[in-house]
């Protein structure tokens, strides 16, 4: 009989995060394929998929709103309105709450945890090491940070499917089939690589016109399509389906869709130009 050989990741040798832990397993399971690293990584994020089910199921109770996350999730089905500055949103979150409730009052615990399993298995299955180059460094996505930023969209578009009643108004999202059948050309986005930085230009408040008016989706998509690879090879439709779990043809129509904002938002910076000259 074989003996295992347990992994041992080389950069280890002391874990000084959470994050860095699951980053280990991750690397461990995508190596061995040893169903013990995948259990012992459901098992650290047991936390996390509580979180979401108390969001989700009817019974349960309070919510934090203003936890990151929680925060991140409720706005992708706020109305433009809700969602335009922090008073807005802590004024409308309970009520998408419920709305989000009431369309999932059928459910039990057990079912919507069984849910949120089943997307985070798949985002664990297509999920390869992102890391991107900044200051001459290496640096590395963590898995949790990966799940929080893709998992929020997977449940999003679950619970559109399950009531089509809810008021969604939003632009970062929108699942209309029609749209998916049109035949698609290559898209570039920009000329050359953007050399943006990811917390700054995607999650904060570094991106200047024309991608300021871009959802922070959309400019992580913008993200990964020029610096997802280290190699500094744009990333195809294909491979972006791949790391963020939507169907190649989302990926392509929201890829359109941000090219026409952006070329929407470069005629209005120019025709504002004009006005001084």
């Amino acid at each position: 009989m074989t003996k295992k050989v347990k992994y041992i990741r080389e950069d280890d040798p002391e874990l000084s995060s959470a994050s860095e832990y699951t980053n280990y397993l991750i690397d461990a399971y995508k190596q061995t394929g040893d169903i013990a690293y995948r259990d012992e990584i459901l098992s650290s994020f047991d936390v996390y998929f509580k979180k979401y089910v108390a969001i989700l199921h009817h019974k349960s109770g309070g919510v934090n709103t203003g936890n990151k996350d929680t925060k991140n999730f409720l706005r992708l089905f706020m109305k433009a309105e809700d969602r335009a500055y922090e008073a807005a949103y802590f004024a409308s979150a309970g009520s998408y709450v419920h709305m989000i409730r009431r369309t999932l009052s059928k459910f039990t615990v057990g079912d919507i945890y069984h849910e949120i399993i089943v997307h985070f298995l798949e985002l664990l299955e297509s999920y390869k090491p992102i890391t991107y180059k900044r200051n001459e460094q290496q640096h590395r996505i963590s898995f949790p940070h990966y799940i929080q930023v893709n998992i929020r969209y997977r449940l999003c578009r679950w619970i559109i499917k399950k009531s089509k009643d809810i008021v969604t108004g939003r632009e970062c999202l929108e699942y209309c089939d029609t749209l998916l059948k049109r035949d698609h050309k290559e898209v570039d986005l920009l000329d050359t690589s953007p050399s943006i930085d990811l917390y700054g230009w995607v999650w904060g408040d570094d991106a200047g016109i024309p991608f300021d008016g871009l959802t922070e989706m959309e400019r992580y998509l913008i993200w990964l399509r020029y610096e997802g690879d280290p190699s500094g090879k744009k990333l195809s439709k294909r491979e972006l389906s791949d790391i963020t779990g939507y169907h190649w043809q989302t990926i392509t129509y929201r890829l359109d869709k941000i090219k026409l904002k952006i070329t929407r938002a470069r005629r209005k910076e120019s025709v504002l130009d004009q006005r001084f000259i």
